[in-house]
């Protein structure tokens, strides 16, 4: 994952809707982000030879969603 995938603005728009409750801007909101959200909720686990096995922690994509969410709300325009 390289950071200059993620430095792509929403539009504004996006944020407006979000701000009336519109779930279709929820969604591309969740969409953009998503790359992003997934590095930071994969964890590593070993097994006992040492093999890593990497898995998503659904709770903790679930919390930054849901911060996601919250900041854009808050959002001032």
């Amino acid at each position: 994952m390289k950071i200059k995938d993620y430095k792509k603005l929403l539009d504004i728009s996006v944020i407006k809707a979000i701000k009336k409750n519109d779930e279709t801007a929820l969604n591309t909101l969740c969409k953009h982000y998503e790359k992003l959200i997934n590095v930071y909720c994969t964890k590593t686990k070993f097994d006992e030879n040492g093999n890593p096995y990497y898995f998503l922690d659904e709770d903790k994509c679930q919390e930054i969603k849901k911060g996601i969410f919250i900041a854009a709300k808050k959002f001032r325009i």
